[in-house]
Formats: structure tokens, C-alpha cells, sequence
């Protein structure tokens, strides 16, 4: 068998075919792009099948959704810590202090975000944060999962959605059929995962202005929740902190021209959902119980998708729920993936022909044009109360030109 899926671009990286290959004849390698696709050792391999019925691409999981809510930590040394209001720190609290194991994102010494699992408090600060990077060793994390469930343990899956829905798929070939009932799934509102080749670049550039980095920060809230901003500390002591107007890896990741090719055409970009529970931002909710300036330390939105989503929520007694709905809840991911920019190819041609240095200095800036929405436009549309609004017109636009480009 040369390869899981035909269609190359319909793979996610989730690594459940590997993860569930019984003769590891599939391995997870970067393409020219940075992005982890199963490669096939046809020496080992059998064609038993179980790959392609591990792919979430191929044998689609059941997206389901529930009820949602506005929430954040009872310990604001919690909230303030994390990318929104703390909801994920509670809820892996809750699982670990049963003993249990969670599965998430962490940086390695060099900063490259791998897939973990974890017991411990210090596990569970590492996966603290949001990460813009493709995370790597999916398969080898839910390959651990399963060994924890197989002792009784409980184990929440925290991750993108095509992470959790590979995960959720691998649990069923690996326990003959059937999820294990300890199995939690928890995944994130996910604007798309950019390519760890990119990010890695940045890094090493970013070093050789400012010296050994000791840590990085995707979602720092000095100047507010709302004005969320990437921090980089070094070694010297010295501060990097810059807006999503402002940093050049920022920008590509919102301008869309460095995700892998499958975010742009996500299955789980919608409001049924893969996890039992998910968790996002929730920009939406200036008329909550809790008023400025309290919020800018930020809000977690928690949809809670299933019967095993319930259970864990009310068993996190450090999480405060607050009122949340639908309208006042709403994302441009539930109606549509993150558009392809029209610069995509542009830019990955200009790394391999001129390297990554020079395509993040190329596209890693505002147009005139994207400069007036970020910074005067859209300022302007919260302040008259119609945010949400202008999201729906502007992303419906830009979704229909799209469509009918590709006419």
C-alpha cells in the first residue's frame, strides 16, 4: 500500500493510522512544507485495513453539539495564566486529581510543539496556552493514552479537532470496536495549524536578533484579554511582546498562508463538534454577569457536546459558569474553514526558492487595506456594537469570492 489516503490534502496529521498499525509499517514524516504526513514501509506492511479505518478523513467521526456557556477559573492566578479564561486547566485538574492522565500540547527544549501526556501539575502548565504551531507525536500520544486506559485510568484528549477525532477513531481499532468509557475528548476552536518548518525559522531568526530564547507565549494578556499579544523572553532578560498587527508570524498565521492544506477545507469548522467537550474564546459576551475590566482577564467559551462532557464539567468545581448563547457565542469557524490565501503558494514557493527568511520578511507585514480593518475598522465596529456583525458580512464575503474563484 503506497499510501492512507489518496487525496493528500484531506489528510489532518493525525497519526491514527500509525498509531494503530500493528507491524509499524507507518511513520510520520515532514513534507517540503513542515507538515507530518504517514509514510508506508511496504516491506512491513500487510494491508490489513486498519489505517484506513483508523482515518478520520476516510470513516468520519460523529460530530454532535449540546449546550454552551461562558466560564472562567475560580483561581485567577489560573486565569490570568491562560490564552482565555481557564476552562482547560480545570478540567484536566479534575481528571488528574483522580488519578488520571491528560494528553496535550507542550514545547521541547527547542520549542517545537509536541503531543504529551501527563500526570502531573508541571505536565499540565506546560500544555497551558494556546501553541499556533502543528503539533507532532499524535500517534505516539495516543498510543500512551491507550496503554493509561488499559490500567483503569482516566484520560482526557485535549487537541485540535481533527487531533481529537483521529484520537477517538484509533481508541475504537485499539479497543476492538469501542471507545473506552474513561476516554474524554476535548477539542479546541482551531483557526487552522500553521507549518512547525515556518515557526522553527522564526525562532532561529528571532535568536540571532535577540539571543537564547527561555520561553514563548502565544497569547500574553498585559494589555487585556481583548489585545492579546505574542511574548518572547530571553535569556538576556530582555521582553519581546508584539500584536497580531504587529509580529510577522502573527500576521501570516491570520493571513492564512502558512496552514496546512486540509485546514482550509475542515469538516470540523461548524458547530457540531468532534469532543465530548470544546473550548474557545468567548469575544462575545460584554453583557455576562461580569463586567470590564474584569473581563480582559479573560473568558472561556465551553460547549459541552456530550453526556461524557456534562459528567467532567460538573466534576470541575473550580470552573465558574457563566450565562451563553448562540448569537453572542458566534465565530466565523462555525460557518466556514479559514480561507486559502491567495498568496499561499506564493509564499511556500518563496521558501524553497529564496528560503524562509525571506518569505517571512515578503508576506509577514499588512497590506494598507489590512492594516485599516485591524486597526481602525475593526475597533470601530465593537465600539458601535455591531462586532459580530461586520464578521459575518466580511468573512461571508470573502467566503462567496472564494468560491467563486474556484469556479
Amino acid at each position: 500500500m503506497e499510501a492512507v489516503l489518496e487525496e493528500k490534502n484531506s489528510c489532518t496529521g493525525c497519526g491514527a493510522c500509525a498509531a494503530v498499525c500493528p507491524l509499524s509499517a507507518i511513520s510520520m514524516k515532514a513534507d517540503g512544507e513542515g507538515f507530518p504526513y504517514p509514510q508506508t514501509d511496504t516491506g512491513k506492511c500487510v494491508d490489513c485495513g486498519l489505517c484506513r479505518k483508523a482515518c478520520p478523513a476516510l470513516s468520519p467521526v460523529e460530530l454532535k453539539r449540546g449546550e454552551l456557556y461562558s466560564a472562567i477559573h475560580s483561581d485567577e492566578g489560573e486565569r490570568l495564566a491562560a490564552s482565555s479564561g481557564g476552562a482547560f486547566q480545570a478540567l484536566a485538574a479534575t481528571v488528574t486529581a483522580e488519578d488520571g492522565a491528560v494528553c496535550g500540547a507542550v514545547y521541547d527544549e527547542s520549542f517545537s510543539v509536541m503531543m504529551e501526556l501527563s500526570r502531573s501539575t508541571e505536565g499540565l502548565r506546560a500544555m497551558r496556552g494556546s501553541k499556533y504551531v502543528a503539533a507532532a507525536g499524535n500517534e505516539e500520544c495516543i498510543k500512551k493514552a491507550f496503554e493509561a486506559l488499559k490500567t483503569g485510568s482516566k484520560v482526557l484528549y485535549s487537541g485540535t479537532p481533527c487531533q481529537v477525532a483521529g484520537a477517538k477513531k484509533a481508541m475504537e481499532i485499539l479497543n476492538k470496536g469501542r471507545v473506552p468509557e474513561g476516554f474524554f475528548s476535548c477539542d479546541i476552536l482551531c483557526h487552522g495549524v500553521p507549518s512547525p518548518k515556518i515557526f522553527a525559522e522564526y525562532l532561529r531568526l528571532t535568536e540571532e536578533k535577540k539571543g537564547k530564547i527561555l520561553s514563548v507565549n502565544f497569547r500574553n494578556k498585559d494589555k487585556g484579554w481583548e489585545k492579546q499579544g505574542l511574548e518572547i523572553r530571553f535569556e538576556s532578560g530582555e521582553r519581546y511582546l508584539a500584536g497580531s498587527a504587529e509580529d510577522p508570524y502573527y500576521i501570516l498565521y491570520f493571513a492564512g498562508v502558512m496552514l496546512r492544506p486540509s485546514c482550509h477545507q475542515c469538516p470540523y469548522a461548524c458547530h457540531d463538534r468532534a469532543g465530548d467537550i470544546s473550548l474557545g474564546d468567548y469575544w462575545g459576551n460584554e453583557d455576562a454577569e461580569e463586567p470590564q475590566p474584569e473581563r480582559q482577564k479573560g473568558v472561556s467559551l465551553v460547549m459541552v457536546n456530550t453526556g461524557k462532557g456534562k459528567e467532567l464539567l460538573k466534576a470541575a468545581a473550580s470552573l465558574k459558569l457563566l450565562p451563553g448563547d448562540e448569537k453572542s457565542a458566534y465565530q466565523p469557524l462555525f460557518d466556514a474553514p479559514t480561507r486559502a490565501s491567495a498568496s499561499r503558494s506564493a509564499f511556500f514557493g518563496c521558501v524553497e526558492q529564496e528560503g524562509a527568511e525571506a518569505a517571512i520578511k515578503r508576506f509577514g507585514r499588512l497590506s494598507a487595506k489590512d492594516k485599516l480593518v485591524k486597526k481602525v475598522i475593526g475597533p470601530l465596529t465593537k465600539r458601535l456594537g455591531i462586532y459580530k456583525l461586520a464578521q459575518k458580512v466580511y468573512f461571508g464575503k470573502r467566503q462567496k469570492l472564494d468560491k467563486k474563484d474556484s469556479v
